[in-house]
């Protein structure tokens, strides 16, 4: 005989992303300010605040500055419904990362998901501690108004894709949030030629960079000699990193140039899915009469 399914609530803390909205819809999930936390939620991350200042000390000289802290960074609530408390944990961390993933995409930095709060409706106890841990060198970023109307569009591509190319725009957006956690620099330069490729590629099966560097320079730039070149040196530099050859090099500068490109593409193809456009058979058209046409 199976569990009875059972609500759960989970309320998550993003530390290096300050001052948020509230009520804002992120995937499945809601972007909550500290005030806005229920009062035992509250309590909970005050008391580990208060256990783990000592950590903390190069941040806050004293318990109340790091507290004071702490309550401007981003809190994330999310509901499931599940038959056990495993399920309920693999469940919220899934749906939290994806939504996560959309900030990420806007912000261009690592947000760490730290769990500080969950607990079942239909009962009183509850769960914890947050999860600390030492990240160095991390990145801070205020929240930026400007974002919550982007927010709800992703929202909806990433929770419920309606065809083939939001399905492409969800897949690249959870890589693009992979690669923004990663240090190394070649393995975030080979997975944000990958975003692209997966972008805009479709059935092609032969000259593969080719194609993929017209796609993009015809949709993204105006020069667009220099567009199709810089891909295509990029597509170039992917495989002999994947390949193993000593003439990869791959800089900083490679890689803020094709996160820039695949943040661009992907915004002109949701602008096409926002034109009813459903399918990539129809970008492919788009491009081809885009180019006649010139």
């Amino acid at each position: 005989m199976s569990e009875r399914e059972s609500t759960y609530h989970f309320y998550y803390a993003i530390y290096n992303l300050r001052n948020p909205s509230s009520n804002i819809k992120l995937g499945n999930s809601t972007i909550l300010k500290f005030d806005d936390l229920p009062e035992r939620v509250q309590e909970h991350f005050i008391r580990w605040w208060k256990r783990y200042f000592g950590i903390y000390t190069e941040w806050a000289k004293t318990e109340d500055e790091l507290i004071k802290r702490k309550k401007t960074a981003t809190f994330i609530h999310l509901k499931v419904r599940a038959r056990s408390d495993n399920k309920a944990v693999e469940d919220a961390l899934r749906l939290v990362r994806d939504g996560v993933s959309i900030l990420s995409f806007l912000y261009r930095i690592y947000l760490p998901i730290h769990l500080g709060f969950y607990f079942r409706e239909d009962l009183v106890v509850s769960g914890g501690p947050e999860d600390y841990y030492y990240i160095p060198n991390l990145w801070i970023a205020e929240y930026q108004s400007k974002f919550d109307e982007q927010i709800p569009r992703l929202s909806s591509i990433l929770t419920k894709p309606k065809s083939e190319i939001e399905r492409k725009i969800r897949n690249t957006l959870r890589m693009f949030a992979v690669q923004v956690s990663i240090r190394n620099v070649q393995v975030r330069f080979v997975l944000l030629v990958t975003c692209l490729e997966s972008l805009l590629s479709t059935d092609e099966r032969d000259y593969l960079g080719w194609k993929l560097a017209e796609k993009t320079a015809f949709i993204l730039s105006r020069n667009r000699r220099i567009c199709y070149q810089g891909v295509r040196d990029a597509y170039q530099k992917r495989s002999e990193y994947v390949h193993g050859s000593s003439r990869a090099t791959i800089t900083e500068d490679d890689v803020d140039t094709m996160q820039g490109t695949v943040i661009s593409a992907l915004k002109k193809l949701i602008e096409f899915a926002d034109s009813g456009h459903t399918k990539m058979k129809e970008f492919d058209e788009f491009v081809e009469i885009t180019k006649f046409r010139e």
